[in-house]
């Protein structure tokens, strides 16, 4: 009689932990395909995992993630809100909700926007709290309070309470936000101040005093230092962004600033860096000023149809159609 009974409760125990192994294996390949990209077949994977699996979390987050790189943003923040209230003590599963808030919001009439980016701006608060070292949650912040309307939480104050944060967990970052935040407040001296400090803490950001020349107009400083960068390393992708810039703004170099742009165009930006929209923009201005109006308009058109806020694309298009 007892090997009777021994043996339905080995075979039991057996598929448990067959099961248990099964979906264990299953969030490794989903990750990994995850990491190669291949989002079909990590989303068979992913899917697979029960919502009564230790893993189910994990995998409704890296469906959510993969949701979010192609573009569809509701489903999203569904798959996120699973993870997150699965598991309620992740910090990168609140940050990629709020991303994906702010994404919906972003193209959202302004009705839904009201009710959308609080969404996201909670999603980003409740990740900072979680992590205090968490990066990528706080530089959102510092833009939500930097751009959002008061009645929506907006303030430079709030803003300059997350930068000091920030300068405790990448102290060159911190100072980078700080400075820009005071450029809000058009304090320039102060702001400048920052950046000096940005600089001697990390020789990396050189590229973001460059920004801060390109953009005050200062051209002569910032090929100074973008000259610098890109002898050192000629693929920096983003330091090819700012010297196209220049290039175009400037009216200098413009075949350099057209290759320049040009390879940035082979890049997908980040939410952080300059957009797609903005290279077209230049390059607009580039072949504009080179007498190429037929480019010019072929490039203002891309700029407008992916962002449609670029009234200087819009401008340019008006003089070369």
């Amino acid at each position: 009689m007892k090997t009777k009974t021994k043996l339905p409760l080995l075979l039991t125990v057996t598929f448990v932990m067959s099961a248990v192994m099964a979906f264990g294996q299953a969030i490794q390949d989903g990750k990994a395909l995850f990491q190669k990209k291949q989002y079909a077949e990590a989303e068979k994977k992913f899917s697979a995992i029960s919502n009564s699996s230790k893993d189910f979390a994990e995998a409704q987050y890296f469906l959510g993630r993969m949701a979010y790189s192609n573009k569809d943003f509701d489903k999203a923040t569904d798959y996120l809100n699973e993870a997150c209230e699965s598991n309620s003590n992740s910090a990168e599963y609140f940050n990629w909700l709020g991303n994906a808030y702010a994404a919906i919001a972003r193209d959202a009439n302004f009705m839904k926007k009201g009710v959308i980016w609080p969404k996201a701006k909670a999603g980003w608060i409740k990740a900072s709290e979680l992590d205090n070292k968490h990066l990528d949650s706080r530089l959102s912040l510092v833009r939500y309070y930097c751009n959002a309307p008061s009645f929506m939480g907006g303030s430079l104050s709030s803003a300059k309470v997350v930068a000091n944060e920030i300068l405790t967990i990448k102290e060159a970052e911190g100072h980078w936000q700080l400075g820009n935040i005071l450029l809000l407040e058009k304090n320039t001296i102060d702001a400048e101040t920052e950046f000096s400090k940005m600089v001697r803490v990390d020789s990396n950001y050189k590229r973001n005093m460059a920004s801060y020349y390109v953009d005050k107009g200062s051209y002569l400083e910032a090929f100074k230092l973008l000259d610098e960068i890109l002898k050192k390393d000629n693929t920096d992708i983003i330091a090819n962004f700012w010297y196209g810039k220049a290039c175009a703004l400037s009216k200098t170099n413009l075949s350099g600033g057209k290759a320049a742009l040009t390879k940035y165009l082979s890049y997908l930006p980040s939410s952080r860096e300059p957009s797609l929209a903005q290279a077209h923009l230049h390059l607009g201005q580039i072949h504009e000023a080179i007498g190429n109006k037929q480019s010019a308009s072929s490039h203002y058109t891309l700029a407008i149809n992916l962002d449609e806020n670029l009234k200087d694309a819009e401008a340019g298009l008006e003089r070369t159609k």
